[in-house]
């Protein structure tokens, strides 16, 4: 009988040391599990992705911009044209990107000028759609958008868009400004007066209406993984009658890739859960 439990002892260890050399394995597995494919929305039916809506109403009687910090003249507004990509929010932030910083670098978006110095501003969409798009594409490639799951992952998003700057003969740099949820809000300021933008990805996020004389504001809440580029930030003081501050919020002026013009989202963590925020700077 001992004879016999000692071989059955070893059968069991021999069987079950191959299976410790999949502990590695198992782990792996289990990352796509915690990481976020960021899938934003459409520029064609942004007006019917809003999760909620909120009508929030301040104590006081008007609303006045108080200060506020901006990239020069904004960023250029692009979104996609072509129904033939998904899920791209990624891949148009990337042009966002790209397309800021090639007023500087004109190689950076082929065949276009991204900025027009006669008129002080970035051509719309409109004036630059094909170019635009043409980029758009090729990082969505780059990306290897919805390879993996629908959308694109952090990781994917800045590999693709390294690749792409190598191959224009640059190189992107991006600086952390974001911890536990939360904008570090002097590095955020700081950023803007370097004149460098800010990607955020975010899981929830959201889209503003302030309604100054009536000290009002509207906020359109999605529910969506998505990445943008933040080009200004705004402190708004609420006053009463007796024209006396009463309150203050912050804002963020946004490129949302969903609208042809920025926009204007609430600076509140209710309305806006950041995963991760980035100073992108391409030299």
């Amino acid at each position: 009988m001992k004879k016999i439990a000692i071989i059955l002892f070893l059968i069991v260890c021999c069987v079950s040391l191959p299976a410790l050399q999949m502990g590695v394995a198992f782990a792996d597995t289990t990352v796509p599990e915690t990481e976020t494919y960021y899938i934003g929305g459409d520029f064609s039916d942004v007006s019917t992705k809003a999760t909620t809506n909120q009508n929030i109403w301040f104590s006081g009687n008007y609303i006045e911009q108080i200060s506020y910090a901006q990239l020069a003249n904004g960023g250029p507004a692009y979104y996609n044209t072509n129904s033939a990509i998904t899920n791209c929010c990624a891949n148009v932030a990337g042009s966002v990107i790209l397309g800021f910083y090639d007023r500087y670098n004109e190689d950076l978006m082929p065949d276009m000028s991204s900025y027009s110095s006669a008129h002080n501003k970035y051509w719309p969409m409109s004036m630059v759609k094909k170019p635009v798009q043409n980029v758009t594409d090729d990082l969505y490639a780059r990306m290897g958008t919805n390879t993996i799951k629908p959308g694109t992952n952090e990781s994917q998003f800045f590999t693709g868009l390294t690749s792409y700057c190598q191959s224009k003969g640059t190189k992107i740099n991006k600086i952390s400004i974001a911890s536990n949820g939360k904008l570090n809000i002097s590095a955020l300021q700081q950023s803007f007066k370097d004149n460098k933008p800010v990607a955020i990805l975010s899981n929830v996020y959201n889209k503003a209406s302030i309604n100054s004389a009536q000290a009002g504001m509207s906020v359109n809440i999605y529910d969506t993984p998505h990445i943008f580029i933040a080009i200004g930030y705004v402190i708004y003081g609420v006053y009463n009658e007796n024209n006396q501050l009463v309150e203050t919020f912050e804002a963020l002026k946004v490129i949302n890739g969903i609208d042809s013009v920025s926009s204007v989202m609430y600076l509140n963590y209710n309305y806006l859960k950041i995963e991760n925020a980035y100073r992108i700077e391409i030299a």
